[in-house]
């Protein structure tokens, strides 16, 4: 585990460099199981995953000109999965901002000390896991299709496939794994700010696990 955050210091320096401003992003206590051993946060593969990311805030021009704006901050996210080797490799992830503070593009005056972003991770399960999630929760479910049915369903199921966006958000199931998630804080077309969070993903169960649970005795083999 130490060569891992050795990797993942060295992984992040350059561009945290770059950004000349630091962002400070933590997994909310809700989303939390425990720690690792090591202090990394523990996640569930199937809560939902909130992080908070505070950045320096964007001060108003003292003598705007007129016409003066600028975009609200954004957030940009990739994840690198880490192997018991210390190897990382990239894997898909969506990101989605669902709050925060920002006192940029409505702020008319003043100083802004610090901005934040509050959003949600998804660490997606590969497609193929996911495919193969859904047809398990179909064949559960006993339904009798026509074959006309039977082939709107598989048509449907090749179209998420190539979606996987949309495939990520009906399995909501995550990789298990230990993970470092570069967040790049941008200003319009520009890096404002850079942090990182790291977290361990443990599998608690599969996604359709607890409707299943719900589905009449009949219904369940």
């Amino acid at each position: 585990m130490k060569y891992y955050m050795i990797v993942a210091i060295l992984l992040l320096s350059s561009l945290a460099f770059a950004a000349n401003k630091q962002a400070s992003c933590v997994i909310d206590d809700k989303s939390i199981l425990s720690g690792s051993p090591s202090g990394v946060p523990q996640v569930s593969n199937l809560g939902l995953i909130q992080i908070t990311c505070r950045v320096p805030g964007r001060p108003w021009p003292s003598d705007p000109k007129p016409g003066f704006g600028r975009f609200a901050l954004r957030l940009k996210t990739v994840a690198y999965q880490i192997g018991d080797d210390g190897t990382k490799t990239v894997v898909p992830s969506f990101s989605n901002v669902t709050g925060g503070s920002d006192c940029g593009p409505f702020q008319i005056s003043g100083e802004c000390n610090e901005a934040s972003l509050l959003w949600n991770l998804n660490i997606p399960i590969d497609p193929t896991e996911a495919i193969a999630e859904i047809r398990e929760f179909d064949r559960k479910l006993e339904v009798e299709l026509s074959p006309e049915q039977r082939q709107q369903a598989e048509a449907h199921i090749r179209d998420l496939e190539k979606h996987p966006d949309e495939l990520a958000e009906i399995v909501r199931q995550y990789r298990p794994g230990n993970f470092v998630i570069e967040c790049r804080i941008m200003d319009g077309d520009q890096l404002w700010a850079f942090g990182h969070v790291e977290l361990e993903i443990v599998f608690k169960g599969r996604a359709f696990d607890a409707l299943i649970g719900k589905l009449p005795q009949s219904n369940n083999y």
